[in-house]
């Protein structure tokens, strides 16, 4: 199957903060916000919905449709490697999601000159960027370690509104185009080479995700009350576990072993309950403690065994 590379050099080319941003402008694949109040993404290929693509991270579908919906803006770039794009359908390969084909997410390797590359970045709107990450291996070469982590800050933005031509689109709304953000992200990886047999691998990684993102009316900051209508604010507290077993049987052949676990949580609140409720109850707000937000915890597994 034709397969497209997106080298770690055209991620740093593009300052990809992120996986939304190193995806943009590959051809076949659009990426696309759908909401001024969330900034929820999504990925389409081949002209199909997200749905129909499968998110893989080396080689396992970490992510699920709850962790999707933010899941392209909330992965890091600084661990990452390389992107692998594969058009078409795949299904018999990646999974039911593989409609429109998969996009492989290839985390780095530790290199054998040890080193610590510290990268911040400032603008407007306090967008600002901190990335940290080192690898080394010892002497022999067959351990190694990467470590990382990433800060990103953006407060929420409104330039933008309803209109058709420039004039009309380049005028403020009352409602944010960029939601405010705090994004960190954090893990390491283990590396081990000839560890039980000669010519094996073993990988272990960790990683940690945690934001904070609301958006919505702007007006007197009204975006920033959880509970009002016309906002919304999203909690996410994600982390990872991964671990891949390489032997290599022939000079063609391979055993490849992986395992990863999944904790993702979620908190969130948006207009809804509050918009349905005072649609049905003459423009009357509800008690503030039935005002609670939606709740969502998930642990998965998966398992992949290939020869």
């Amino acid at each position: 199957m034709r397969t497209e590379v997106i080298t770690m050099k055209e991620i740093e080319n593009k300052n990809a903060c992120n996986i939304y941003q190193a995806l943009e402008g590959t051809p076949g694949v659009r990426v696309e916000n759908q909401c001024q109040y969330c900034n929820f993404s999504m990925v389409r290929m081949q002209g199909l919905g997200s749905e129909h693509t499968q998110i893989l991270i080396n080689g396992q579908p970490m992510y699920s449709g709850l962790a999707g919906v933010y899941g392209l803006q909330q992965m890091s770039t600084v661990d990452i490697g390389q992107i692998e794009v594969i058009k078409g359908a795949g299904s018999a390969l990646y999974g039911s999601s593989a409609v429109a084909g998969a996009i492989n997410i290839i985390t780095k390797e530790p290199s054998f000159e040890p080193s610590i590359n510290i990268d911040v970045q400032f603008g407007n709107y306090n967008t600002n960027k901190y990335d940290i990450s080192s690898s080394m291996r010892n002497e022999k070469g067959n351990i190694g370690v990467n470590i990382f982590a990433q800060k990103l800050t953006g407060n929420a933005i409104d330039e933008t509104g309803a209109g058709i031509t420039k004039n009309e689109v380049k005028n403020k709304d009352g409602i944010s185009d960029r939601v405010a953000t705090n994004l960190t992200n954090a893990g390491i990886g283990l590396f081990f080479n000839n560890v039980f047999l000669k010519d094996d691998k073993l990988i272990i990684r960790g990683k940690s995700v945690f934001e904070k993102r609301h958006g919505g009316t702007m007006v007197d900051d009204y975006y920033k009350n959880p509970l009002t209508d016309g906002t919304e604010s999203i909690t996410t507290d994600r982390y990872e576990a991964q671990l891949n077993y390489n032997k290599k049987i022939k000079t063609n052949s391979e055993l490849n072993f992986t395992m990863a676990y999944v904790n993702h949580n979620r908190d969130a609140t948006n207009d809804s309950y509050l918009g349905d409720y005072m649609a049905t109850h003459n423009d009357s707000v509800p008690d503030v403690r039935n005002m609670r937000p939606y709740l969502a915890n998930e642990n998965s597994l998966t398992s992949t065994l290939t020869s």
